[in-house]
């Protein structure tokens, strides 16, 4: 953006023409003690007369380049001390934050248009912007508003940002570009690098429809683009908690999921030096569309959903049991189920309202309802899907 005021001021104009008038004049201009640039010329060429050589001086024509790197600076001024300009690095890191993300926010508003588009193997001009935690001592609301801007300069063919982040938020904004997602492990000095490609994707989204046809239903040509959409809705900045978690719980609602992180939280079950999230999937039939994604993504997880041997339809549950097992693949811990369901394991009433399930399972754990050894045989289920 500066380039670009330089280039077209009128300022700019005038300061070359002067250098050019400064260039022709300067080499006559004496000192006081009657040393020019001239005489010093004249001297070396004295010297060297005998190679049929001259030497001279010329002053470098100013650039926009060299106006930005040699001559422009900046600086705050600190109202408390009467308007006192002081160097960036004189603040805290809160500030420095703030302003490198109002200068990446504003440069997509300022970024300069192409004058024609043309298809080059290499471009010179290329950018690539590299930030490490972009989200640090930003507000969530932040962090969005600067993925977006993030985003906005990506989509310029002459620059690529590459982000490395601890944010559920950046990632959970860029889920509809899941191929621009890489997933790193570190593991026994060695980086591992799983991302996903467009054509993974692909097979990701074909393979999430198989249960649907195993189920009897029919599929749709709308049902490859309804897989997309699920992810983009589904992975929210909670759910994308998986992609930093060590090992992921999936769990087919939110009882289980509630119940898990009260326990996890007040210390009742135990993860020793393991980071664990749990994950709801809202419903046992998209199960398997996490255990797709994460194959890819190299998450390890565990699987728990409910048996329903209690249901009137035994081969609709029993068929889905069967697939979430031939769907294991290396980064399946385990999977188990309840035989029947959630309340019935901890030998609980259930409440006939779904939405209710997860306040009637809290109110039953708080309320001291559920029996000490029901307790302890959930923690050993747990314990044995997180490999604990």
């Amino acid at each position: 953006m500066v380039k670009k005021v330089v280039k077209s001021s009128q300022s700019f104009e005038a300061l070359s023409r002067a250098f050019i008038d400064f260039n022709e004049n300067f080499k006559n201009d004496a000192s006081k003690d009657g040393i020019s640039i001239q005489s010093f010329i004249g001297d070396i060429n004295q010297e060297i007369r005998e190679w049929d050589v001259s030497f001279g001086v010329n002053i470098n024509e100013i650039k926009p380049e060299e106006i930005i790197k040699s001559l422009l600076s900046h600086y705050l001024e600190d109202k408390h001390l009467q308007g006192h300009k002081m160097d960036l690095s004189s603040f805290g890191q809160g500030l420095q934050r703030q302003l490198i993300y109002t200068l990446i926010k504003l440069s997509s508003k300022y970024k300069e248009s192409p004058a024609r588009k043309e298809k080059k193997e290499f471009n010179p001009d290329f950018t690539l912007i590299l930030f490490e935690e972009p989200e640090a001592f930003l507000h969530p609301s932040q962090q969005e508003i600067l993925n977006h801007s993030l985003k906005n300069l990506s989509e310029d063919k002459k620059q690529q940002i590459l982000i490395s982040t601890h944010s559920t938020h950046f990632v959970s904004k860029n889920i509809d570009t899941l191929s621009s997602i890489l997933k790193l492990y570190k593991n026994n000095g060695e980086t591992q690098v799983f991302q996903i490609t467009d054509e993974e994707l692909k097979s990701i989204l074909t393979a999430n429809k198989d249960l649907k046809t195993i189920l009897g239903g029919t599929i749709e040509n709308k049902d490859f683009d309804l897989e997309g959409i699920r992810y983009s809705l589904w992975l929210d900045p909670d759910r994308c908690c998986a992609f930093f978690a060590d090992l992921v719980l999936i769990c087919e609602g939110a009882s289980e999921k509630i119940l898990l992180d009260y326990l996890i939280r007040n210390e009742v079950i135990e993860l020793p030096n393991r980071e664990v999230y749990i994950l709801n999937t809202l419903g046992k039939e998209n199960i398997h569309r996490y255990m797709n994604l994460f194959k890819e993504l190299g998450i390890k997880h565990s699987v728990l959903f409910d048996g329903d041997e209690n249901k009137k339809n035994q081969d609709y549950h029993k068929k889905i049991k069967d697939f979430l097992e031939s769907n294991k693949n290396n980064f399946t811990v385990k999977i188990d189920c309840f035989k029947n369901n959630l309340e019935d394991f901890l030998d609980i009433p259930e409440d006939s309202e779904s939405y209710k399930k997860p306040l009637n399972v809290m109110w039953h754990y708080q309320a001291g309802k559920i029996k000490k050894e029901k307790i302890d045989d959930f923690k050993q289920k747990i314990k044995d899907l997180l490999n604990i």
